[in-house]
């Protein structure tokens, strides 16, 4: 999905391992996390999204 692809990705936050979060587009838009839970390669984790991905 994401192979070869110019990805956009933007810096939400760092966690406290310093980890950075970040949301990556794909080069059509589609927000890459949520593409990969519609597809079935993922799962929304609400405690930590929020459910942000629940309805993908």
């Amino acid at each position: 999905m994401a192979a070869g692809a110019d990805l956009r990705c933007e810096v939400k936050d760092v966690d406290r391992y310093r980890r950075i979060v970040a949301r990556s587009d794909l080069p059509d838009g589609r927000d890459l996390a949520c593409a990969l839970v519609a597809d079935g390669w993922a799962l929304d984790w609400p405690r930590y999204s929020g459910g942000a991905y629940a309805g993908c």
